[in-house]
């Protein structure tokens, strides 16, 4: 794995990251500032800017983990 030390902040509408990144190719600082995203947006933004920097630093792709799918249970009433 890669190592990463980072800092993550937010307020109302601000979402924040910063970090140092041990790369193989070495280490890098990176701080990526959003304001009036909302936050998952954010979060994915600042994933993919993270991700393109690495790549560009390094020439290795970054392998993205797969969404996680969240489904909702109906609740089925029995009539007995």
């Amino acid at each position: 794995g890669i190592q990463i030390a980072n800092k993550t902040g937010n307020l109302d509408n601000v979402y924040n990251d910063v970090g140092i990144i041990y790369s193989p190719k070495g280490r890098f600082a990176l701080a990526i500032f959003t304001y009036e995203i909302k936050r998952k947006v954010a979060r994915k933004l600042i994933n993919d800017v993270t991700a393109a920097v690495y790549e560009a630093y390094t020439g290795q792709k970054v392998i993205q983990p797969k969404p996680k799918i969240r489904r909702k249970i109906k609740k089925v009433k029995r009539h007995v």
